[in-house]
């Protein structure tokens, strides 16, 4: 009996085994967010798998009662078990077979009729669509239909689950082949905001529609000047600021494909003069990733924990909050940094200046409005926090100096940290001679200044579709 009731637990395992494993290859073949689009197995399959479990029941309870041999059983069982793995390959084989009609069924649902753009995103470097999350609310502000295109699974799965605007899942650009003319059909625009090496196909293969490169920040970094921007029709640029360092850097694009659209996340940005200087006062440490080559190194993660020492000890009583960048999580010497940088926050002080490790969903926009001072790198921490008009200072990349302004006009806003770095902290609460010269950035980086953050990106939105209206 014993061996009987084992047998039968060992069949039913199989069975739910077979049952995960199609139930993930068929989640696998999703080809859209929308459930319409989803593999349906057909109701007589449902009603097969049902009386097969059915029917294994049957043999060992019959089994079990003596009216049949426990080997008449075991093969009786192997025969259901076999089946059921057989249907098990006719459907995970079906649900992928059908992948593409349903891709392109997908396009005659309501929920894709009205869209006129689309975001496209690729980035195996990134755990989400980051990227896209930062653009989101103020693109579907002109386009409430509009589409995300997504190259990575893992993406997709996760805006899947965020369900808040549909998605469609390109692996390759067999898929993206296949949707083109669709595409082409429906779009009048398809926005980017990295520099991801898969653009250029979209942009390839989806033509007669407008491309528009966003990027994720305004910044003196290379990505803000790489020479891909030429292959998009339209940059939208935060100000002058942006369209000068394309010309500074020899990367020759006319001035009217540029669209001069301020930076609409600083919306969530207070603009102040006034600082706290009674009391703590509030200083973050925002430092950008190490890039992976030396163009894009201006991080000064390596030297963090040495930067808090330099901030909290500076005699000034403050508090201080540590954030990083999200993609140095993935620096291989993340780990010692992060023990060095925790131990530097913890040390406690004769000023009562502590230090804070900020969590990894702490919003850096939270972080501006808290602080009544900024230290960073060269990124666009530094861009967005400028807006506030507080005082801010960058941390000297290795081998930069103070003459190389041209190359890297962000500086002239900001206080610079090489040796200095309690002579800047003081500054920052006493005379702030940067002040002046600090506005008149401000307006020179932030072209839309003065207007409602967002306004003039949802004309350079509304002007771009309509421009290219498919159904004008």
């Amino acid at each position: 009996m014993i061996a009987i009731f084992v047998t039968f637990i060992a069949f039913v395992s199989l069975s739910a085994i077979v049952e995960y494993f199609e139930k993930k290859a068929i989640q696998n073949s999703q080809v859209t967010s929308l459930p319409e689009t989803d593999f349906a197995v057909p109701k007589i399959t449902v009603f097969a798998k049902g009386a097969l479990f059915i029917a294994v029941c049957l043999v060992f309870l019959v089994t079990l009662l003596g009216y049949l041999s426990f080997t008449t059983a075991i093969l009786a069982g192997a025969i259901l078990l076999l089946t059921r793995i057989g249907m098990f390959l006719q459907i995970t084989t079906a649900a992928m077979l059908t992948a593409p009609l349903r891709l392109l069924g997908a396009f005659d649902l309501p929920e894709f009729a009205g869209a006129k753009s689309a975001f496209y995103f690729s980035g195996t470097d990134h755990k989400d669509a980051w990227h896209f999350h930062m653009w989101e609310e103020y693109l579907k502000r002109s386009d409430p239909n509009l589409l995300l295109i997504l190259r990575e699974r893992s993406h997709f799965k996760k805006e899947c689950k965020r369900n808040s605007t549909v998605a469609i899942y390109l692996p390759n650009n067999k898929a993206l082949s296949l949707v083109k003319d669709r595409l082409k059909e429906r779009l009048s625009a398809v926005f980017y905001a990295n520099n991801s090496m898969h653009n250029s196909s979209v942009i390839r293969l989806v033509d007669e529609v407008s491309h528009v490169q966003l990027l994720h920040g305004d910044s003196d970094k290379p990505p803000s000047f790489h020479p891909t921007a030429k292959l998009y029709d339209f940059l939208f640029v935060a100000g002058q600021m942006a369209i000068d360092r394309y010309r500074i850097h020899d990367v020759e694009i006319p001035r009217e494909r540029f669209r001069i659209v301020g930076r609409p996340q600083v919306d969530a940005i207070e603009t102040t003069q006034t600082r706290s200087i009674n009391g703590s006062k509030t200083v973050v440490y925002m430092p950008t990733w190490r890039g992976f080559f030396d163009d894009t190194q201006f991080s000064s993660l390596a030297n963090a924990a040495q930067i808090v020492e330099g901030i909290l000890g500076a005699g000034q009583n403050i508090t201080l909050h540590f954030k990083p960048h999200p993609l140095s999580y993935k620096d291989p010497q993340w780990p010692k940094f992060e023990k060095e940088i925790r131990q530097a926050l913890s040390t406690s002080r004769d000023d009562n200046s502590i230090g804070v490790y900020c969590k990894k969903d702490t919003s850096p926009f939270d972080l501006y409005n808290l602080a009544d001072a900024l230290v960073t790198d060269i990124s666009s921490v530094m861009i967005d926090f400028l807006y506030s008009g507080k005082p801010f200072a960058v941390v000297t990349p290795t081998g930069l100096s103070n003459e190389e302004g041209v190359e890297f006009p962000s500086l002239a806003a900001c206080y610079q940290i090489n040796d200095n770095l309690s002579d800047v902290v003081e500054a920052f609460f006493d005379d702030d001679v940067k002040a002046t010269e600090r506005l008149a950035v401000r307006e020179y980086a932030f072209g839309d200044f003065g207007r409602t953050p967002g306004e003039a990106f949802r004309e350079a939105c509304d002007e771009i579709i309509r421009r290219c209206n498919k159904e004008d």
